[in-house]
């Protein structure tokens, strides 16, 4: 994580609330805050700086044990990721326990275990509280940084961001955590393909050797232990870890925008936009504005009900919600209101956004509205107050941003004594929309002009890089027709591509280590069938998706399902042997967009429309004329080495996202009109 952070756990979403019908005239009266009794933390220090901090909780038999670094943000330039991936290497293997061992023992004793970049989390039953001690003080201060589990690491995450460059939520937070801090901030570095590559275990081992020491560290220890108990266990297991000077860093502050900027970043075949108005701040804990400045959050967009919510979603329907959120941090907080809208209305998704920050600023809130969050928030906060942890991070928060030793028991009163005009100063102060970034992620076709009324308009790529654009001078005088005329050409000729009547496909896909059997079959006009054979670690079962020309139905174990309305129309275009050939005759519109860069290369991008609004988008490699990607609904799909059976060229490769991250899919046979046996189109 870039940020060290600690949030308030006061910050919670907040439910709608139903009240009665109250005179406007008439200020509600505010009820007492009640009486917080929070328990008092005992804590002492190692001499060689480790601060422990002790909450004892005797109603279960749990202890918990949290080691939290306190560091500024360091820049990890053009190695962005290293920092994470070292400490997730910390319980990868030590001096004494390889992973497996580590992970063997943890499960053996019911316990948790976990690492990071700022310290290490592990719990088990009091019983087995020593063992557990031992085993993350192991991690803490044996670690061997093995080479195969940082392989591993690395392969996983450049995965993961390959996953995200067809995602867009992950494209609009890498574009305001660049906007918002800049580049050359810590917090606006994006971990890339390219920065993934270039770690090494010397970056890991030196960061460790650097910033694990003890004098910048804090331990909590929560649950059915005392003081002495504690005590022993921290001086026998981390008495011996070595203090040492820890680097400071410091960077400029980063700033608002002068005036609105609009950001724009395509994500293919989108039907919403995700919206973000976003810019930094410079609010922190016990800041005197902080309380009053999250109660004035909670009214605007903390949650259902909250005025962003009612406007865009109750009011106007434009999304599922809409909300607000009001960041701090030693360093450098963040405001934020954001949805997900339909494409068509996200000009007008963004008017009403822009129109309740306003609002809030230019207009006092009305008294019952005030005091509904009020009490919202003050139940919320007695609630948390019953988890020991709650008392802990309390103490930590305390410790880390200086607060006086009763912020937390004041903090209820400090609640009431919030007013109209403090909630509007609040506002005023945090809440500006003419100094903002406006982040738009979607089909830019469609709402790229429209956007352009709200300020200076900017297109970039996915790592927040502004997108020059490819050549599209390529365009001139190409038709979606010529595109696909290309594109059989390369597959072999249509004249080839119409004498197949019949094909199987035989695929492996390599899921947690295990191999999946993928088949698919076809046979001309439009019947398929693909069916999925799990290996035993799976459960061993098959499962098939069969479409007769007519019907369609998923089956399993558990039984068959029809496919009904659109999705079975759509089985009707995906049965065809090439899509491409009779597009037309399926009634579907095919258009051509502009050219992307698909793999690094340039494509041109056709979408193809049925009649009922569906959409497949394929793109095509300008120079080869092949298909280079599949966008179908949230499928995407990369199809590669290209091969060729029988005159006939097929990818032999496909590698395609999913929610488990990004999938390679290799054909081990394609067999070119084979003999079919006709029952494996028959749904019973």
């Amino acid at each position: 994580m870039k940020k060290i952070v600690i949030y308030i756990l006061t910050c919670l979403v907040l439910s709608q609330v139903v009240y009665a019908q109250v005179d406007r005239s008439k200020a509600p009266v505010a009820s007492k805050a009640p009486k917080i009794q929070l328990g008092k933390p005992q804590t002492f220090e190692l001499p060689n700086g480790l601060k422990v901090i002790v909450v004892e909780n005797h109603k279960i038999p749990r202890v918990s044990f949290s080691l939290n670094l306190n560091l500024d943000p360091i820049a990890e330039k053009d190695k962005a990721g290293y920092i994470d991936m070292a400490g997730q290497l910390l319980k990868r293997g030590t001096k004494t326990r390889t992973k497996a061992q580590i992970d063997e023992e943890i499960d053996f004793i019911g316990a948790n275990l976990a690492t990071f970049s700022t310290g290490a989390f592990a719990g088990s039953l009091k019983k087995h509280s020593d063992k557990t001690m031992a085993l993350l003080a192991d991690v803490i201060l044996n670690p061997i940084f093995p080479e195969s589990e940082l392989e591993k690491l690395k392969k996983e995450a450049i995965s993961a961001l390959k996953t995200g460059k067809d995602d867009a939520g992950t494209i609009s937070n890498n574009l305001q955590q660049v906007l918002r801090n800049g580049k050359n901030h810590p917090y606006g570095e994006l971990d890339t393909e390219k920065t993934i590559a270039n770690i090494t275990l010397d970056d890991c081992k030196k960061y460790y050797e650097t910033y694990f020491r003890p004098n910048v560290a804090y331990l909590i220890v929560v649950g059915d232990i005392n003081l002495k108990e504690a005590k022993a266990l921290t001086i026998k297991y981390l008495g011996n870890w070595q203090r040492a000077e820890v680097p400071k860093h410091s960077f400029p502050t980063p700033q608002s925008p002068t005036e609105i900027q609009v950001a724009l970043s395509e994500k293919a075949g989108a039907v919403q936009t995700d919206l973000t108005i976003t810019y930094p701040i410079n609010l922190k804990l016990g800041d005197a504005d902080y309380i009053k400045a999250v109660l004035m959050n909670q009214i605007l967009g903390g949650g259902g009900g909250a005025r962003l919510y009612n406007n865009i979603r109750e009011d106007k329907g434009y999304t599922y919600g809409a909300y607000s959120d009001l960041s701090q941090s030693r360093v450098v907080g963040s405001f934020s209101a954001s949805a997900s809208v339909r494409t068509e209305v996200t000009d007008s998704a963004t008017v009403q956004f822009l129109y309740e920050m306003e609002r809030i600023r230019n207009e006092k809130v009305q008294p019952e509205e005030l005091q509904r969050y009020k009490s919202v928030m003050i139940g919320n906060f007695s609630r948390s107050v019953e988890s020991p942890q709650t008392v802990a991070n309390f103490a930590l928060n305390i410790a880390l941003y200086n607060l006086p030793a009763d912020y937390y028991e004041t903090y209820l009163e400090k609640v009431n004594a919030v007013t109209l005009e403090d909630i509007q100063a609040m506002a005023q102060k945090y809440i500006t929309p003419k100094n903002a970034y406006i982040v738009a992620v979607g089909d830019l076709k469609a709402i790229g002009e429209k956007m352009k009324k709200f300020g200076k308009t900017t297109r970039y790529d996915m790592y927040g890089n502004v997108d020059s654009g490819i050549d599209q001078s390529l365009l001139q005088g190409m038709t979606p027709e010529k595109v696909i005329d290309k594109y059989l050409t390369a597959l072999g000729g249509k004249a080839n591509l119409e004498k197949i009547k019949s094909l199987r496909m035989s695929a492996e896909i390599e899921i947690q280590g295990q191999k999946v059997e993928v088949i698919s079959i076809k046979k001309a006009p439009n019947q398929m069938a693909n069916i999925q054979k799990l290996p035993a670690a799976f459960g061993g079962t098959e499962m098939k998706t069969i479409y007769d020309g007519k019907r369609g139905a998923n089956i399993s174990p558990q039984g068959k399902q029809d496919i009904q309305g659109d999705d079975l129309a759509e089985m009707d275009y995906m049965s065809r042997m090439f899509i491409e050939t009779e597009y037309q005759q399926l009634g579907l519109k095919a258009e051509l967009g502009e050219i992307k860069s698909v793999q690094d290369r340039p494509a041109f991008e056709i979408t193809y429309t049925a009649a009922n609004g569906r959409k497949l988008i394929r793109s095509y490699d300008v120079e080869t004329g092949l298909a280079v990607k599949n966008v179908q609904g949230p499928q995407v799909g990369y199809p590669k080495d290209y091969k060729e059976v029988q005159g006939v060229k097929f990818p032999h490769t496909l590698l395609a996202n999913s929610q488990m991250g990004e999938l390679t899919i290799k054909f081990v046979n394609i067999e070119v009109n084979p003999k079919l046996d006709e029952s494996v189109f028959k749904i019973e």
